[in-house]
Parts: C-alpha cells; sequence; structure tokens
C-alpha cells in the first residue's frame, strides 16, 4: 500500500473517531462564557472583545449559512470542523517529528502518530473547546498547521512553503494573540535551520510583507464598527480605539501582577490541569520522550520547550477564570512528547504485533474526559430564559455577571426570546463605548439620567487613555450614573437586577426577588409587606437543572447557584407575606437542588411544623438525620417534638 493511502486511511480514521465523540458531546445550543457574544458577532458581524478576532469573526459568518437551528449550532459546528483540522494536522506533526528522529519503522510511527492525535483529541481542555463556540479550536488549528509547514521547510528549504508559513503566521494573529506564545521558537527553528537566512533581504522582505498583508484583516474592525453593529465591543472606529481594543488593554491589570507565591501555586494547578489532561497513566511517558529527543534531535527539543515553558510563564501570570484554554500550546506539545516517549520505549520490543496495542491509548483520556466534555444539554438555554421570563414587558434588567448576560443576550438577539426587555451588564457600564452604545440605541431609557452619564464619561477618560485620574470621583460618577437611569424610568418600566446590592448601588432601594432577579422599587414604598408578584412556581423550566446526567464544573456550580438563592430569598420574602404554602414549595425545590445545605431542610421543617403537616415534617426530619449524621442529637429531639405534637393531636382532634 502506498503512503499516501496509508495517510488517508488514518485521516479518515481521526475524522471518524473524533468527530463520532465530538458530535455526541456537542452543545446543541448556547452555553456560558463567550459562547452567546461570538455567535452573535459571527451571525450580525459585530466586533468580538479585543482583540476582536477578525479572521474568526468572517469565517463565522460563512458558518452560519450552514442554516442549523438554533443559530449557535453552526458555530458549535465550526469549532468541532477546526478541532478536526487540527488533529489532522497533529498526526503528520508527530510524523514529521518522528522521521526527524528516525526514518525507521515507518508503519510504526504512524501508529504513534494516530495515537498521539487521538489522545490530543480527547484531553479534556481540546475536547471541552471543540463542542462549543469558541475562538481556540481555530487557533490550535493555526498553530499546529504553522508547526507543519515550518518542519517541511526545515526538510525542503523550499521558498514557497516558507512564504506560506509567514503568510499564515500574520494570518493567526486575527484570531488569537496566543499565537505570540510561539514568536520565540519558530525564530529559533528558522536560524537553527539556516542562519544565512538574515543576510537575504529579499526573502525576509517578503516574508514581512507577507506578515503585513495578512494583518491588513484587522481593518474589518473600524469599517465594521463604522456602521454601529448590534455587537461593538470597544467601539474600535478611530486609532486610538482600535489599538486599545487589538492590545487588549483592558485586560493588563490582570497580568504579570502575581507574587512569587502566587505563581508557586499557579505551578501547581498547572501540574493538576495537565493531570486532568492526559491523566497520570500517560504522563508517565513524558520523562521517556524528553530523553528520546535528546538523544536523536536536540534542535527540536530545544524548540518543544521553548513553546512549553513560554506557555506556561505568560498563561501562570495571567489572572482570569477560564484560564485553561491559554494553556493548550502547552498540552500540545505535551502529547508530542508523550508519542516520543512511546516511541522510545518500543524500541526495547521486540514483538513487532504491540504497536497495533498503541492504538488503545487514547481510550484511557476518552474514558475519564467524556463526562466532563459532554455539553449535549440545555442547561445554560434553560438558565437564560428563567432569567428572562419572568421581568414585565419593556422593563430593564441589569446583570453583573459575564455568564447571565451573554447567553441572555444571544436568546433575545438571534433567537427572538424576551426581546422586548433591555439588558444591560453592570460590569461593561464602566467602559466608555458601552455607555455611547447604550445612549444611541435605547435613547428612551438612558436620556433620561444623560446627565450622569456624561459626568462620568468625562471622569472615565483619562482612566481608559492610561492617564491621571481621580479615583474617588471616577466611582461617585459611576454608583451616580446607575442609581440615576434606575431611578428616572422607575416610573414607566419595571427595574430589575441579579444581585442586592454592589458597590454600594442599590442599597436605597428595596428588592423584591422575582424568578430569579430582584425587583427594585423605592424604598418608602411600602412594598414590603403587600407587594406580591404571583408567579407559580411551575412557570421555572426545570428539566435540565434537575437532570443528573449532565456533569457540573465549578464554573456551572457557581452560576447554577442563583437559583438556590433567589429560591431561598423568594421564600423568605413570601413568609413575611404569609404565604406558606408557597414558602414549603420554594424550599423543596432548593432542597433537591442542593440536598447538602441543612439551612433549607430546617427553613422546610419549620415551615411544615407551622402548616401543621406532621406526617411530611417527619419524613424530612429522618431525611435529615440520613444527611447530617453529625447533627444526630438536635435532629433526634426535634423528631421528638413532631411524634409529641402527633399525639396531641390524635388526643385532641380540633387543635
Amino acid at each position: 500500500m502506498t503512503n499516501k493511502k496509508y495517510h488517508l486511511i488514518l485521516i479518515a480514521a481521526i475524522i471518524l473517531v473524533a468527530g463520532t465523540f465530538y458530535l455526541i458531546t456537542l452543545s446543541p445550543t448556547v452555553t456560558l462564557i463567550d459562547c452567546g457574544e461570538l455567535a452573535i458577532v459571527c451571525k450580525t458581524l459585530g466586533i468580538a472583545h479585543p482583540t476582536g478576532y477578525p479572521l474568526y469573526t468572517l469565517i463565522g459568518r460563512l458558518a452560519t449559512f450552514m442554516g442549523f437551528k438554533p443559530n449557535v449550532l453552526c458555530t458549535n459546528m465550526l469549532s468541532m470542523i477546526f478541532s478536526i483540522c487540527a488533529l489532522i494536522c497533529l498526526y503528520f506533526l508527530i510524523l514529521l517529528t518522528l522521521k526527524f528522529t528516525s526514518n525507521k519503522k515507518e508503519n510504526e510511527n504512524r501508529f504513534i502518530s494516530l495515537a498521539g492525535s487521538l489522545t490530543f483529541a480527547f484531553s479534556l481542555t481540546f475536547w471541552n473547546i471543540s463542542v462549543v463556540t469558541e475562538v481556540y479550536s481555530l487557533t490550535v488549528f493555526l498553530s499546529v498547521l504553522l508547526c507543519v509547514l515550518i518542519f517541511i521547510w526545515r526538510k525542503t528549504r523550499d521558498l514557497r512553503t516558507f512564504f506560506l508559513f509567514t503568510f499564515l503566521f500574520g494570518l493567526a494573529f486575527g484570531n488569537h494573540l496566543l499565537i505570540f506564545i510561539f514568536i520565540p521558537a519558530f525564530l529559533f527553528l528558522i536560524l537553527a535551520t539556516d542562519f544565512t537566512i538574515v543576510k537575504r533581504p529579499k526573502i525576509i522582505g517578503i516574508a514581512t510583507l507577507l506578515i503585513v498583508f495578512s494583518l491588513t484583516i484587522y481593518i474589518y474592525l473600524p469599517l465594521r464598527s463604522s456602521q454601529s453593529p448590534l455587537m461593538n465591543w470597544g467601539d474600535p472606529v478611530n486609532s486610538g480605539k482600535f489599538f486599545r481594543h487589538i492590545s487588549g488593554w483592558q485586560y493588563r491589570v490582570w497580568m504579570f501582577t502575581k507574587t512569587p507565591n502566587q505563581l508557586l501555586s499557579e505551578l501547581k494547578n498547572y501540574a493538576l490541569l495537565l493531570k486532568d489532561q492526559f491523566t497520570p497513566y500517560l504522563l508517565i511517558f513524558i520523562p521517556f520522550g524528553l530523553i528520546y529527543l535528546f538523544r536523536k534531535n536536540k534542535t527540536l527539543l530545544v524548540f518543544f520547550l521553548i513553546i512549553w515553558f513560554g506557555n506556561i510563564i505568560y498563561a501562570s501570570n495571567y489572572d482570569i477564570p477560564d484560564i485553561a484554554p491559554y494553556f493548550l500550546p502547552s498540552f500540545l506539545v505535551s502529547v508530542i512528547i508523550i508519542s516520543m516517549g512511546i516511541k522510545f520505549l518500543l524500541s526495547f520490543i521486540k514483538f513487532g504485533y504491540l504497536k497495533y496495542f498503541i492504538l488503545l491509548l487514547p481510550i484511557v483520556p476518552l474514558v475519564f474526559n467524556i463526562e466532563p466534555s459532554n455539553f449535549h444539554h440545555k442547561l445554560y438555554e434553560e438558565m437564560s430564559k428563567n432569567l428572562l421570563k419572568f421581568p414585565e414587558e419593556n422593563s430593564l434588567v441589569i446583570m453583573d455577571n459575564w455568564d447571565y448576560y451573554s447567553p441572555s443576550i444571544y436568546m433575545q438577539h438571534i433567537e427572538g426570546f424576551r426581546d422586548d426587555v433591555v439588558l444591560v451588564d453592570f460590569e461593561l457600564l464602566r467602559r466608555s463605548w458601552y455607555i455611547e452604545g447604550l445612549l444611541k440605541n435605547y435613547p428612551e431609557i438612558f436620556n433620561k439620567a444623560e446627565r450622569e452619564m456624561k459626568d462620568f464619561l468625562v471622569s472615565l477618560k483619562p482612566f481608559e487613555r492610561q492617564e491621571k485620574y481621580n479615583a474617588y470621583y471616577l466611582q461617585r460618577d459611576f454608583v451616580n450614573m446607575i442609581s440615576s437611569f434606575v431611578r428616572k424610568n422607575m416610573e414607566e418600566r419595571h427595574v430589575y437586577t441579579t444581585f442586592k446590592e454592589k458597590e454600594g448601588i442599590f442599597k436605597d432601594f428595596e428588592k423584591i426577588p422575582v424568578g430569579l432577579l430582584y425587583e427594585l422599587h423605592r424604598s418608602g414604598d411600602s412594598v414590603g409587606g403587600t407587594y406580591y408578584y404571583p408567579i407559580d412556581i411551575e412557570e421555572f423550566e426545570t428539566t435540565q437543572l434537575f437532570d443528573s446526567t449532565i456533569y457540573w464544573d465549578d464554573r456551572t456550580k457557581s452560576v447554577m447557584s442563583i437559583y438556590t438563592r433567589m429560591w431561598g430569598d423568594r421564600s423568605n420574602f413570601l413568609y413575611g407575606i404569609k404565604k406558606l404554602h408557597r414558602v414549603k414549595e420554594y424550599l423543596e425545590l432548593a432542597c433537591k437542588m442542593e440536598p447538602h445545605n441543612i439551612i433549607y431542610w430546617q427553613n422546610l421543617a419549620v415551615i411544615t411544623m407551622e402548616l401543621k403537616h406532621y406526617d411530611e415534617a417527619l419524613i424530612i426530619f429522618e431525611k435529615m438525620a440520613s444527611l447530617f449524621p453529625e447533627k444526630e442529637r438536635e435532629i433526634s429531639l426535634a423528631i421528638q417534638d413532631v411524634r409529641r405534637r402527633m399525639d396531641s393531636r390524635l388526643s385532641n382532634p380540633t387543635e
């Protein structure tokens, strides 16, 4: 069989195996983090958060013509396609690395390359970003493709390959600046391959022109921004805003600010994260892979180590919650070194048929990571609907969590769910472009507080220009602006928030828990004891929420805690107006969602006792006894009290 046929068969295997599991776990709808925002940007040709991602946006727009419903499924599918392309390129990258170290046993090398590619396919973070709308799958694809091209050039010295590499290198910056991680490694390999290239100005000139030309994709940002798209993050219409946007200046406060102790802690976290990718069973191959590369090709060893350590240093100094995808280059290098370790160990094994067992290695991460990588559910869409369904018509809703705001604006603007509600992101109110957009898009709401908003913009201007600013006035004007547009709109529309109080804002308002939101009322309106929003608890959609097959990571647990928080607050409010049966229903839901929260159980037991449902109260206390054995004595006394009351009722039925 020819090499070409071998490669086609193994590529087909990658597509079939990885594609099957990706389809099984593919998200059918919107998810957390940036999914909702990016789906809007692709559908409407908008401007995404810094650095803008123009390449992803334009390709994503083409993907929306696939016509899947809901629309975000198109961009979810796009992530899967990019990831499979990355895996095919990774197969060739591992194969090329093996050829640079040993031309012997080509069949064995192919099997190792296939196993390495599929192992990476089922690594935790890469799998996660392959089944939802995110920019990282395109980043990984371009990164691996660039490595393949530079390796081919190293082998052939073909200038056409080198110029293609430089063009795609510049184009890769149009997606994500994580490609910066590869610059030192690429420069090292180029100089190690042909140092005389620095003395050939024509080649350097052509390469530079190709990079500059490909970077012109960023012209999309000011051109499209000038047309005021629906999502116009940063409004990069002039040079100042443009350079602030593409440089990601607003994220610099989270970069390279950690103490040595914090960095040490981050390195420990990275070790745990690396373990989660491949399991400890595969990481044992890394030392052998390093030995193999050291013996066979020190240049490639240095190349990979530059990427590995450069990525760890950079990502460990970036303080954001969703940091795992920023370590993807190091995970990529890890699986290549694991593959080299397998090659090293096979050199000591005489039984040729054992090479077939290499293909079983991807089963290890597959088994461990399939549950946390399964996004084939609608949990986050359900949450967004529950956030939006309870506000009154044409109301104003202020959200303080991006994971509430991003999927909700997608549901509004792309799927048309409750598009009458005006959503405002609390944290984005600290950005001038966002305030200017609100004044432009919703003048009937925000022009009422135009003076306060412009006062804040004046205070904000030096901060955004990185000039000297007055922090006291900045915060004062921020609070005044929000309080103003809330107060001045209360006569005409209902106002809701996802939080009770933040930075002293809304401390003078009364908050009525409604659905998953707080409705704001002026203090002194005497609504606390009389106001009752007669929602039925059955209006909540909880099918996904109580689906025990859906995996909840720490971020999901934090986001979904809004349910129990609001159900608990709603039950307290209803208790104050003597709606005890409704209180009981809300507490039952809270106990179902957080069965190990003793506070909800205690409150449920008290309410059940007040309703004189002693049989139910006894069942509740017995359930508590099994859940909280450390409280056995207190619960036993409560059970005795319930039984005394039951006996008293039997002896005095009129009680």
